[in-house]
């Protein structure tokens, strides 16, 4: 046996995939969101009149169990070369920064360090929703709980007076009695 057929045997053997099968893994992973299986094998050099059936081949377990291994294996390779972790985003964050900075782009550059501060835990931003409707409430129920808000929050009206008004009995109008002459 001579030598290149020796060294492309065990090429072959420890790799386990095909050149054709080895393109089509990463067409399908890298570009998975950006085109078919299908446009991915014939990208890997399949016959397009074959292609789909071929993609849809490639990925089963069942009949290329070295292919959908290496489909695993290169997607979780993937997944795991771009998750974000904290220290990754804090450097990816800093260089953005600094590339900013050099460029003379200071409002990128403050809005990076900021976002570098929060992911590290510097900033707390509180946020308080209240659902309900004042519709719901009574009249009394309405003043009471402004009476409770502002005692809460005393700052919340500096300044501001409040009173409570006292409902009026409606001024009756009498009638006046027609006079004869």
């Amino acid at each position: 046996m001579d030598t290149k057929k020796r060294v492309k045997t065990e090429v072959a053997k420890k790799d386990e995939l095909t050149p054709k099968q080895r393109r089509f893994v990463q067409e399908l992973i890298l570009r998975e969101t950006e085109i078919s299986a299908q446009q991915c094998a014939i990208n890997a050099g399949y016959e397009e009149s074959s292609a789909r059936q071929k993609a849809t081949a490639l990925q089963n377990p069942k009949y290329f169990p070295k292919v959908a291994l290496e489909i695993q294996k290169f997607r979780d390779e993937v997944n795991k070369r771009y998750a974000a972790d904290k220290g990754n985003h804090l450097r990816q964050l800093a260089r953005l920064r600094d590339n900013a900075v050099d460029k003379g782009q200071f409002g990128p550059a403050i809005v990076a360090e900021y976002r570098r501060g929060q992911v590290a835990g510097l900033y707390v931003e509180k946020k308080l929703s209240l659902t309900g409707s004042i519709d719901n409430l009574t009249r009394e129920q309405a003043i009471n709980k402004f009476k409770d808000l502002l005692n809460q929050n005393p700052k919340l009206l500096e300044n501001v007076a409040y009173e409570e008004e006292q409902e009026k009995e409606p001024k009756k109008i009498e009638k006046s009695k027609p006079t004869t002459p």
